[in-house]
């Protein structure tokens, strides 16, 4: 915990491409789970082409 922030769910997915479909991104779909499970406000990434590099497929 670091400045009351608390860290819910470190999820990886080692060796997954960004343009990966979703099904294929499980450590993706676990931390969108946590987000709302934790009812956290804060999603934290690396680089945020690490989610999507398609602008419209971040969202």
């Amino acid at each position: 915990m670091h400045e009351g922030v608390r860290v819910a769910v470190w999820c990886i997915d080692h060796g997954v491409r960004s343009v990966s479909p979703m099904a294929e991104r499980p450590a993706l779909r676990a931390a969108l789970v946590a987000l709302r499970q934790d009812n956290a406000g804060v999603f934290v990434v690396a680089k945020r082409d690490r989610i999507a590099r398609d602008v419209v497929l971040a969202l």
